[in-house]
Protein backbone atom coordinates (compact mmCIF):
# COMPACT_ATOMS: atom_id res chain seq x y z
CA UNK A 1 0.00 0.00 0.00
CA UNK A 2 1.23 3.52 -0.70
CA UNK A 3 0.10 7.12 -0.38
CA UNK A 4 0.81 9.50 -3.19
CA UNK A 5 0.97 13.16 -2.16
CA UNK A 6 1.07 16.08 -4.60
CA UNK A 7 2.07 19.51 -3.39
CA UNK A 8 -1.14 21.53 -2.95
CA UNK A 9 -0.38 23.62 0.10
CA UNK A 10 -2.87 21.58 2.14
CA UNK A 11 -1.86 19.76 5.31
CA UNK A 12 -1.92 15.99 5.53
CA UNK A 13 -3.14 14.79 8.93
CA UNK A 14 -2.63 11.21 10.06
CA UNK A 15 -3.99 9.22 12.98
CA UNK A 16 -3.06 5.69 13.99
CA UNK A 17 -4.11 3.31 16.74
CA UNK A 18 -3.03 -0.22 17.66
CA UNK A 19 -3.91 -2.59 20.49
CA UNK A 20 -0.77 -4.77 20.22
CA UNK A 21 -2.24 -8.22 20.77
CA UNK A 22 -4.73 -7.10 23.38
CA UNK A 23 -7.45 -9.50 22.16
CA UNK A 24 -7.32 -12.31 24.74
CA UNK A 25 -9.06 -14.84 22.48
CA UNK A 26 -6.76 -14.80 19.44
CA UNK A 27 -3.80 -12.65 20.62
CA UNK A 28 -3.63 -10.92 17.24
CA UNK A 29 -2.59 -7.32 16.76
CA UNK A 30 -5.06 -4.86 15.24
CA UNK A 31 -4.05 -1.54 13.77
CA UNK A 32 -6.16 1.27 12.41
CA UNK A 33 -5.24 4.50 10.70
CA UNK A 34 -6.78 7.41 8.84
CA UNK A 35 -5.27 10.22 6.77
CA UNK A 36 -6.99 13.46 5.83
CA UNK A 37 -5.86 15.92 3.20
CA UNK A 38 -6.66 19.56 3.83
CA UNK A 39 -9.07 19.10 6.71
CA UNK A 40 -9.18 21.34 9.73
CA UNK A 41 -10.76 21.55 13.14
CA UNK A 42 -14.28 23.03 13.13
CA UNK A 43 -14.55 26.83 13.10
CA UNK A 44 -17.27 29.32 13.95
CA UNK A 45 -20.29 29.35 11.65
CA UNK A 46 -20.11 32.12 9.06
CA UNK A 47 -23.74 33.06 9.58
CA UNK A 48 -26.81 31.86 11.46
CA UNK A 49 -30.04 33.64 10.56
CA UNK A 50 -33.62 32.94 11.51
CA UNK A 51 -36.92 34.06 10.03
CA UNK A 52 -40.19 33.69 11.87
CA UNK A 53 -43.41 33.12 9.96
CA UNK A 54 -46.30 34.94 11.66
CA UNK A 55 -45.34 33.55 15.09
CA UNK A 56 -46.24 30.04 13.91
CA UNK A 57 -42.79 28.75 13.02
CA UNK A 58 -39.18 29.85 12.71
CA UNK A 59 -36.72 28.60 10.13
CA UNK A 60 -33.03 29.00 10.80
CA UNK A 61 -30.25 28.65 8.26
CA UNK A 62 -26.58 28.29 9.08
CA UNK A 63 -23.52 28.51 6.88
CA UNK A 64 -20.20 27.16 8.02
CA UNK A 65 -16.72 27.25 6.50
CA UNK A 66 -15.94 24.48 4.02
CA UNK A 67 -14.02 21.57 5.46
CA UNK A 68 -12.71 18.39 3.84
CA UNK A 69 -13.22 16.52 7.10
CA UNK A 70 -16.67 15.13 7.85
CA UNK A 71 -18.10 17.38 10.54
CA UNK A 72 -21.16 16.69 12.69
CA UNK A 73 -23.32 19.63 13.83
CA UNK A 74 -25.52 19.39 16.91
CA UNK A 75 -27.99 22.20 17.57
CA UNK A 76 -29.95 22.88 20.74
CA UNK A 77 -31.55 25.82 22.50
CA UNK A 78 -32.62 26.70 26.00
CA UNK A 79 -36.25 27.45 26.87
CA UNK A 80 -37.49 29.91 29.49
CA UNK A 81 -37.92 26.95 31.84
CA UNK A 82 -34.18 26.17 31.41
CA UNK A 83 -34.93 23.02 29.44
CA UNK A 84 -32.54 22.09 26.62
CA UNK A 85 -34.28 21.24 23.34
CA UNK A 86 -32.21 19.24 20.84
CA UNK A 87 -32.88 20.05 17.21
CA UNK A 88 -32.15 18.10 14.06
CA UNK A 89 -31.43 19.42 10.60
CA UNK A 90 -34.39 19.32 8.24
CA UNK A 91 -34.57 16.21 6.05
CA UNK A 92 -32.21 16.50 3.10
CA UNK A 93 -30.61 19.73 4.35
CA UNK A 94 -27.13 20.47 5.59
CA UNK A 95 -28.05 24.00 6.66
CA UNK A 96 -31.68 24.35 7.83
CA UNK A 97 -33.65 23.70 10.99
CA UNK A 98 -37.34 24.47 11.42
CA UNK A 99 -39.01 25.19 14.75
CA UNK A 100 -42.78 24.68 14.82
CA UNK A 101 -45.24 26.21 17.31
CA UNK A 102 -47.00 22.88 17.66
CA UNK A 103 -45.21 19.77 18.78
CA UNK A 104 -44.68 18.10 15.43
CA UNK A 105 -41.72 15.96 16.41
CA UNK A 106 -39.25 18.71 15.53
CA UNK A 107 -38.00 21.58 17.61
CA UNK A 108 -40.78 23.45 19.36
CA UNK A 109 -41.08 27.17 18.64
CA UNK A 110 -42.02 29.38 21.58
CA UNK A 111 -43.40 32.63 20.09
CA UNK A 112 -43.77 34.33 23.47
CA UNK A 113 -40.10 33.73 24.29
CA UNK A 114 -38.21 36.95 23.50
CA UNK A 115 -34.94 35.19 22.64
CA UNK A 116 -34.06 31.75 21.33
CA UNK A 117 -30.55 31.02 22.63
CA UNK A 118 -28.97 28.39 20.40
CA UNK A 119 -25.88 26.29 21.05
CA UNK A 120 -24.24 24.88 17.94
CA UNK A 121 -21.52 22.28 18.48
CA UNK A 122 -19.39 21.22 15.51
CA UNK A 123 -17.22 18.10 15.94
CA UNK A 124 -14.78 16.28 13.69
CA UNK A 125 -11.62 14.18 14.04
CA UNK A 126 -9.49 17.28 14.75
CA UNK A 127 -11.59 18.88 17.44
CA UNK A 128 -14.75 20.61 18.52
CA UNK A 129 -16.08 24.18 18.30
CA UNK A 130 -19.06 25.62 20.18
CA UNK A 131 -21.05 28.61 18.98
CA UNK A 132 -23.55 30.44 21.21
CA UNK A 133 -26.09 32.34 19.14
CA UNK A 134 -28.99 34.45 20.40
CA UNK A 135 -31.91 35.24 18.06
CA UNK A 136 -34.50 37.89 19.01
CA UNK A 137 -37.83 36.20 18.30
CA UNK A 138 -39.70 39.45 17.58
CA UNK A 139 -37.07 40.94 15.26
CA UNK A 140 -36.95 37.77 13.18
CA UNK A 141 -40.70 37.59 12.49
CA UNK A 142 -42.08 38.55 9.12
CA UNK A 143 -45.78 39.45 9.40
CA UNK A 144 -48.14 38.03 6.81
CA UNK A 145 -49.70 40.15 4.13
CA UNK A 146 -52.86 41.61 5.60
CA UNK A 147 -55.90 40.05 3.95
CA UNK A 148 -58.63 42.70 3.77
CA UNK A 149 -62.28 41.87 3.15
CA UNK A 150 -64.29 44.59 1.37
CA UNK A 151 -68.07 44.76 1.80
CA UNK A 152 -70.98 47.17 1.45
CA UNK A 153 -69.43 49.52 -1.06
CA UNK A 154 -71.45 52.72 -1.62
CA UNK A 155 -70.56 56.07 -3.19
CA UNK A 156 -69.71 57.43 0.29
CA UNK A 157 -68.47 54.46 2.30
CA UNK A 158 -67.01 51.01 2.41
CA UNK A 159 -66.84 48.40 5.15
CA UNK A 160 -63.38 46.85 5.63
CA UNK A 161 -62.55 43.92 7.89
CA UNK A 162 -59.51 41.72 8.48
CA UNK A 163 -58.33 38.97 10.74
CA UNK A 164 -54.96 38.82 12.42
CA UNK A 165 -54.71 35.83 14.73
CA UNK A 166 -51.41 37.04 16.20
CA UNK A 167 -52.46 40.66 16.77
CA UNK A 168 -51.35 40.73 20.42
CA UNK A 169 -47.78 39.74 19.47
CA UNK A 170 -47.58 42.43 16.81
CA UNK A 171 -49.11 45.09 19.03
CA UNK A 172 -46.43 44.39 21.65
CA UNK A 173 -43.66 45.15 19.13
CA UNK A 174 -45.43 48.24 17.70
CA UNK A 175 -46.57 46.93 14.31
CA UNK A 176 -49.45 48.93 12.86
CA UNK A 177 -51.18 48.71 9.49
CA UNK A 178 -52.19 51.92 7.73
CA UNK A 179 -55.11 51.51 5.32
CA UNK A 180 -55.98 54.22 2.83
CA UNK A 181 -59.25 54.11 0.91
CA UNK A 182 -59.51 56.25 -2.21
CA UNK A 183 -62.12 56.31 -4.97
CA UNK A 184 -61.09 54.85 -8.33
CA UNK A 185 -61.01 58.32 -9.89
CA UNK A 186 -59.13 59.97 -6.97
CA UNK A 187 -56.68 61.70 -9.36
CA UNK A 188 -59.53 63.59 -11.04
CA UNK A 189 -61.06 64.88 -7.81
CA UNK A 190 -59.97 68.10 -6.14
Amino acid sequence: MSIEYCKTGEDVKGFADADWANDSSDRKSYTGYAFYLGGKAPESVESFKCRGDNYESMRCRMFYPPNNLPTVYKISYETLQNNIVDCTLDNGSDHDITLMATNSGKCIYYPSQEFHNFTLIATNALGEYTNKISINTHKSVVPPKLQIYVENITSNSVYLSWKNRKQDYYKAIGLEYNITVEPDDHENTI
